[in-house]
């Protein structure tokens, strides 16, 4: 399955990524690169791209270096320790 192979590499890439967390970091990689990639009418305006134009190439720059900001950080904190301090809450 392509999800099990972003985990491998994700957990290969950070080998103190959980995997719960290379999960929920799919998720939310998923999530991003969809929203992204929407034509947002709104976002467009906010960047003045009125016309319709987007471009991509600004997309990419920014967008692969939050992702993996993102599962950087998320690698970083110690989930454990949160389970510990707050059994039976769904993080």
């Amino acid at each position: 399955e392509a999800a099990e192979l972003y985990l491998s590499a994700f957990r290969r890439a950070l080998p103190k990524l959980k995997r719960f967390d290379a999960v929920r970091g799919f998720q939310f990689m998923l999530a991003v690169m969809h929203v992204a990639a929407t034509d947002d009418q709104r976002i467009n305006a906010l960047l003045g791209e009125e016309d319709g134009t987007v471009d991509y190439a600004a997309y990419h720059a920014i967008l692969v270096p939050y992702i993996a900001g993102g599962l950087t950080a998320i690698s970083a904190r110690n989930m454990s320790m949160c389970i510990q301090k707050w059994p039976g809450v769904i993080i």
